[in-house]
């Protein structure tokens, strides 16, 4: 992508699981120093690992300007030390405080990478020190020179946990940033994926018959792999699956499983607000095997 027709990132998902991959090697992703959590550890480059030192979650504050929290470290996000406008200045984790230091003006550079402009000054952005991809390598600020030191991929990971918790939260109310679709099971589920960090697509995003509507929601899933099973048994249903049962009017309610008991699913609901509710297995008519897109 040229550089006049780079355009501001609008569309991460706030609510996605993200490791930030470097243009340099496909093998090397920004980190936190040593995994530590206290303020103003810097950042470095490491090696793909499961560790919870290389995720991070974006939080959008104004158009394209956001802050980058740290997954590791509770309520720390990145941030440019002392609020430095200068070649090398360092890139650390610090306590969120809302300042431009801890805000970045993210843009698309084109192949699906992204360059982070710092708010104190969009002519510099987050760097590779030197271009160097030797694990330990700092993350500095730079003036923008348009190198691949520059330019970061965002690699999306799916948590079954925050799938669950966006459950529990939402079960009985609903989340003002989604349209609601009354009955808003089906549209609740999709949520609940998509908190967990499954990726939305053309066809099934945010108000899309897909995401709002149960039996076109499920014939995307089942196009997608998605295992499909009529009359379940107990044993086969797992926390993160999606059941379906039906009401007295033979209207379809997909359901988000949390767990299962003995003979029971316990379930959250926006059909009628269930939340930790209880569903006994003969009334589940068929389920979608979501929970495998957590493995």
């Amino acid at each position: 992508m040229a550089e006049n027709t780079e355009k501001d990132a609008t569309s991460i998902n706030v609510n996605k699981i993200y490791k930030i991959e470097s243009k340099l090697s496909p093998e090397i992703v920004i980190e936190i120093e040593k995994g530590l959590r206290k303020d103003s550890t810097k950042l470095i480059i490491g090696k793909h690992m499961d560790v919870t030192n290389q995720y991070f979650i974006f939080s959008r504050k104004t158009g394209s300007n956001y802050s980058i929290e740290c997954l590791h470290a509770k309520n720390k996000v990145i941030d440019v030390d002392h609020s430095q406008v200068k070649n090398g200045a360092k890139v650390q984790i610090y306590e969120k405080n809302g300042t431009n230091a801890q805000t970045f003006h993210i843009v698309e550079v084109g192949d699906g990478y992204y360059t982070f402009l710092s708010a104190l000054d969009n002519e510099f952005c987050l760097d590779v020190k030197r271009s160097k991809t030797n694990p330990g390598t700092e993350i500095w600020l730079y003036h923008r020179n348009y190198t691949d030191a520059q330019k970061f991929k965002l690699i999306g990971k799916n948590f079954l946990n925050f799938s669950i918790d966006y459950a529990l939260k939402y079960a009985k109310e609903r989340n003002p940033d989604y349209e609601v679709h009354e009955p808003n099971s089906t549209n609740f589920c999709s949520q609940c994926l998509v908190a967990g960090g499954v990726d939305e697509d053309e066809t099934w995003t945010k108000n899309s018959e897909a995401f709002v509507e149960p039996e076109k929601f499920k014939e995307y899933f089942i196009k997608k792999g998605v295992e499909w099973e009529e009359n379940p048994k107990i044993d086969d249903i797992k926390a993160g699956d999606i059941v379906f049962t039906q009401n007295k009017s033979n209207h379809t309610f997909p359901l988000f499983v949390l767990r299962t008991s003995i003979d029971k699913i316990v379930y959250c609901s926006n059909s009628e607000d269930k939340k930790e509710s209880f569903l006994k297995i003969e009334l589940a008519k068929s389920f979608l095997k979501t929970s495998s897109l957590f493995q």
